[in-house]
């Protein structure tokens, strides 16, 4: 898309949505739901843009993500509290598919499944102001209903994506996108820095790829969505959202070509809401968890 292009692309809001702390978009092609979580409020949100209706789930604890199960039957797989756990698609029965072992000041955050159906999920402090809150927190492989790696020494883990064998990782905290090189046997290696982002630009947060391998990424106190080129570092535009805190993107609906945004109270009280901004590029469906119960 040309720079001129950009202005065009205008936000809206969905209506019926406020969260606290927005976050977890993900879509379910086979529901034609839109699913994401309010981390801060403990509550799992669904909508339906055919025909506009929506629902949720209350959680008994913060849920950081949630995934789709690979199993096709409408369960979906949310990380609640410290466990992970299975949720039927009326939210009427629950099962605890794992439990971690995490401090009490610490929280799931993003997560996200690859192309093998493991999920990958990060771990961060309730509380930035928190004295260990630096570092903290890790990024974790599940697999199986049980944890087979951890990479520990990350301060906000957040927004995923794979291209083939690249897997692109946010830790909000630096600043960056970085590129790591996926293995056969889902360990990571090659770690280098895919994008450096503009502080003036906000904090990178959630993110998705579109496509042509582009990344769309959520930008926190940014205001604003930001579309970058792994491969060059290079930004190649900004969507514009009204309020501060911009927390997760994905894209969504039959064509894929619906990028969906949610967002986050600030300081003041505002943010919260849901956004959505039809695009010319799709993105690509998300991977699902293939955990055996």
């Amino acid at each position: 898309m040309r720079e001129s292009e950009w202005r065009i692309w205008e936000v809206r809001q969905i209506p019926s949505f406020r969260c606290r702390l927005g976050e977890g978009c993900v879509w379910d092609a086979r529901s034609g739901r839109l699913y994401f979580v309010d981390i801060e409020g403990c509550k799992i949100h669904w909508f339906r843009p055919a025909d506009g209706s929506a629902g949720g789930i209350d959680t008994d604890d913060m849920a950081g993500c949630l995934a789709l199960c690979r199993a096709g039957d409408g369960d979906i797989v949310a990380a609640i509290g410290h466990r992970l756990v299975r949720i039927t698609e009326d939210g009427a029965k629950s099962e605890i598919l794992t439990e971690l072992i995490l401090p009490d000041y610490v929280r799931f955050n993003d997560g996200k499944c690859d192309s093998q159906g493991r999920l990958w999920v990060g771990t961060m402090a309730k509380n930035q102001e928190h004295p260990k809150a630096k570092g903290c927190g890790s990024l974790i492989c599940i697999e199986d209903n049980r944890v087979t790696a951890e990479y520990p020494g990350y301060t906000i883990p957040n927004g995923m994506a794979w291209d083939g064998e690249r897997f692109y990782h946010i830790d909000t905290s630096k600043g960056m996108i970085e590129e790591y090189r996926m293995e056969e046997n889902g360990r990571l290696g090659g770690r280098k820095t895919a994008v450096s982002v503009n502080p003036a630009d906000g904090s990178p947060d959630g993110m998705s790829i579109d496509e042509e391998g582009n990344l769309w990424v959520a930008m926190w106190g940014g205001q604003k969505v930001c579309c970058y080129h792994p491969q060059t570092g290079e930004k190649l535009g900004e969507i514009p959202v009204p309020v501060k805190n911009v927390s997760c993107v994905t894209f969504g609906d039959e064509d894929l070509k619906t990028l969906y945004i949610t967002t986050a109270m600030d300081g003041d009280g505002l943010g919260g809401q849901l956004y959505a901004v039809r695009l010319p590029v799709a993105g690509v469906l998300p991977y699902e968890y293939g955990g055996r119960r």
